[in-house]
């Protein structure tokens, strides 16, 4: 055993920042003993983690932002995936009938059930009298933040855009030279075509996505924004609710990209071969604790077909 230090006392430790490949360090503060051992915190901007440890001061238990926890658990006893996150009905919100033809649609109204407060902060939700409703258009640009143009043209870990695979394929598409809405373009056709589209895939890293050329949404939407940004074009994945019609009328679980062109995001979705993205992609919110939220709340909503309007 370990001497519990002084309670409201601090220690910094460092860590990997995934985002940046590089360590950071992280100030801890002791709150003080708890029934299975010590209560630690870290605060940070849309980040509060609080961490319970043992008493030998091993995690046995975190929250993120007050919206998501994680327990350590023996690894005999973890469950086996049935499905596909992507596929998985616990991220798919039920409506009330079917869109027909989603990838005409130039407008869709929707009116929110269930638990209302949820989408509170979701950018295409605003409250109406008796509740909440989403109005959700083609082909949206959003405003994009002032470094933006730095931030995401950078490698990560999961956009290894200096990897000599990467650059061969980013070469293969014959782009460099090309305009930024012209590379947005063409590259939603070269990833839409790149990949098979499996059903039933699990998530796997951009290089073995290059080498299995197979994969659901995630794959294409990650694969394309390490192509762009290997190809100096801002990118970034989001994640959001896309119709489906594969089990049940559902918005379900999807990602698709956003370029940065002239100070604004544009969407592209090289799954569906979208340049210019349909009415029925809702972004969910890109903070890491609002994403948290909406991911682990989702059956806890349904939407009604209020109006759909298509481009002919």
């Amino acid at each position: 055993t370990h001497a519990a230090p002084e309670v409201g006392s601090a220690r910094s430790f460092q860590s990997l920042d995934f985002a940046k490949l590089a360590l950071t360090s992280n100030s801890w503060t002791y709150l003080g003993p708890s029934e299975t051992g010590h209560l630690v915190t870290k605060s940070a901007p849309q980040d509060a983690i609080r961490m319970h440890l043992d008493e030998h001061f091993l995690p046995l238990n975190f929250t993120l932002a007050g919206t998501f926890e994680l327990n350590r658990v023996p690894l005999s006893t973890l469950p086996v995936a049935t499905e596909p996150v992507f596929h998985s009905k616990t991220y798919q919100v039920q409506i009330d009938k079917p869109i027909n033809d989603p990838t005409t649609t130039s407008l869709v109204n929707l009116r929110v059930q269930g638990n209302t407060e949820l989408v509170r902060n979701w950018s295409t939700a605003s409250a109406v009298e008796g509740g909440w409703q989403i109005e959700n258009r083609r082909g949206v640009v959003r405003a994009a933040q002032d470094n933006a143009e730095q931030l995401y043209v950078r490698e990560e870990l999961s956009y290894p855009v200096s990897h000599p695979a990467i650059v061969r394929l980013a070469e293969q598409t014959n782009l460099r030279n090309l305009s930024h809405p012209t590379i947005a373009q063409e590259l939603t056709a070269f990833v839409h075509n790149f990949i098979s589209y499996d059903h039933h895939s699990t998530m796997q890293s951009v290089l073995d996505v290059v080498d299995s050329r197979r994969g659901d949404c995630n794959e294409y939407a990650e694969l394309f924004t390490t192509l762009a940004r290997a190809l100096d074009v801002p990118a970034r994945t989001v994640i959001g609710l896309a119709y489906t019609d594969e089990n049940a009328p559902a918005f379900a679980l999807h990602a698709w990209n956003e370029v940065l062109l002239q100070g604004q995001w544009h969407a592209y979705d090289p799954t569906w071969n979208e340049t210019v993205v349909d009415a029925t992609h809702i972004i969910l919110p890109s903070d890491q604790g609002g994403l948290l939220m909406a991911l682990t709340s989702l059956q806890e909503l349904e939407f009604k077909v209020l109006s759909v309007q298509h481009l002919y």
